[in-house]
């Protein structure tokens, strides 16, 4: 999970087109069998919080909008990142998938990982999302 977050960071304006244009060609019915399985496993195993934890990284990155940081508002003119804020609000769905299989790898079966993980994958050119052995706590810090 840490390795997923930590590479999410990386990603950048054309990562996230190719996160987003990967996620919007998922098949919908699949990706909403695969969460009805992440629904249960975090019930299930009490990860709540490690999902949750999951989903606030997912956001912070999606809503800091990668630009913000390289120019000052009203000095600049409007910070590059806000001109492509749709880009990564639209890869923020394939990203929480991602995230959230790798929360409860271990509990969901390797279809409803493939589902959830495939757009990740794809867009970031077949790097590992890691493999479905998630810790009790979905390997993120407390």
């Amino acid at each position: 999970m840490l390795e997923l977050l930590d590479r999410l960071k990386l990603v950048d304006l054309e990562g996230a087109r190719a996160l987003g244009a990967a996620g919007r060609a998922a098949d919908g019915e699949a990706r909403a069998a695969a969460w009805q399985q992440v629904k249960g496993a975090v019930a299930a195993s009490g990860r709540g919080e490690a999902l949750q934890r999951a989903r606030d990284e997912v956001l912070r990155w999606a809503t800091t909008w990668q630009g913000w940081a390289w120019g000052t508002y009203g000095l600049e003119g409007v910070p590059q990142g806000l001109t492509n804020a749709d880009t990564w609000a639209a890869a923020a769905p394939a990203a929480m998938d991602a995230a959230a299989a790798q929360v409860v790898a271990d509990l969901i079966d390797g279809g409803a990982f493939e589902t959830l993980c495939g757009p990740w994958l794809a867009a970031t050119e077949g790097g590992s999302a890691a493999t479905p052995e998630a810790g009790p706590e979905g390997d993120l810090p407390g």
